[in-house]
């Protein structure tokens, strides 16, 4: 029986890692190859999954993590995507809040030994944060590290934010805490399939339990409403939040057209974008010690 191979994607909240799996397909489906992808979001509404093509298969696991409260449900999920389609491969994004050896752990299982051959575990930096990282609690710093220590693959993302001096440190840093790992410094999480087909796991290695459900009080708040925001409200509102909240994800309406926009908030920075969907408007929040009546307040003051 040919094993269907399997692809981590590990890194933190806001790196880039559903940018780097939607190019991945494309490409993938360019070659002609049939692909599945597992998807683990900790809220409760699925976001990201909206934007995968239609005809991929996939699984999403939402309300939990992958490497703990969920783990027995990717085992399920991997053994069903494998019975059910003929695949080349299956990616699995993560949640920002997961430790990739946790996951790995769910997909090595008697029952999948032979199906499944996990490739390698790749781990999408935000190098612009690797390089601030006192912006972050003492434990998410802890989880953010040793998401880099046990990628076989770390892609430096968003480049284009960084100073030549700047291109130079994170590499110093990344190779000081693996220096077993190859390497790539990109933008938009760009990097060529090829280059991805040819990693492999060649080895294993010990971890500390950081996962941030366990260890941090990290919480999620889900957000609906259909009224229309107010952009610059909208803006001036996420722009002001605490450092605590560390991801906001989903898609909203604004005044003055019927668009629906792609809302992605990292470290400070919101980005809107249009988009051509039929997803319902909602956002998801990541942090630790949310505070959901001062977010609905916020969110309300903005319509």
């Amino acid at each position: 029986m040919r094993k269907v191979d399997v692809f981590i994607l590990s890194g933190f909240l806001g790196s880039g890692k559903t940018t780097l799996l939607r190019q991945l397909l494309q490409e993938e489906k360019e070659h002609g190859r049939n692909v599945g992808v597992i998807m683990n979001e900790a809220g409760e509404t699925a976001v990201d999954s909206e934007v995968l093509p239609n005809e991929v298969p996939l699984a999403e696991l939402l309300n939990g993590c992958v490497c703990c409260t969920i783990q027995g449900q990717l085992e399920g999920q991997l053994e069903e995507m494998v019975s059910s389609y003929t695949l080349d491969a299956i990616y699995i994004e993560t949640t920002g809040i997961a430790h990739p050896i946790e996951v790995l752990d769910g997909c090595i299982t008697p029952s999948l030994s032979e199906r499944i051959t996990v490739r390698s575990i790749i781990t999408v930096v935000n190098s612009k944060l690797l390089l601030e990282l006192d912006s972050l609690s003492n434990r998410a710093q802890k989880l953010f590290l040793e998401q880099i220590r046990h990628g076989d693959l770390l892609l430096l993302n968003k480049e284009d934010l960084l100073t030549e001096d700047e291109k130079a440190n994170t590499l110093m840093k990344v190779q000081m805490l693996n220096e077993g790992a190859k390497n790539i410094l990109t933008t938009q999480a760009r990097v060529p399939l090829s280059y991805i087909l040819t990693q492999t796991r060649s080895r294993t290695a010990s971890h500390e339990p950081t996962h941030m459900h366990n260890h941090l009080h990290i919480e999620t708040f889900s957000y609906h409403e259909d009224s229309a925001f107010n952009g610059a409200k909208l803006e001036d509102f996420l722009k002001g939040l605490p450092q605590s909240v560390y991801r906001v994800k989903g898609y909203v309406r604004l005044q003055g057209n019927d668009q629906l926009y792609s809302l992605q908030y990292a470290y400070s920075t919101p980005l809107l974008m249009p988009v051509e969907l039929q997803a319902k408007p909602s956002l998801v929040f990541i942090g630790e010690n949310l505070q959901p009546q001062m977010l609905e307040k916020g969110l309300n003051s903005a319509i």
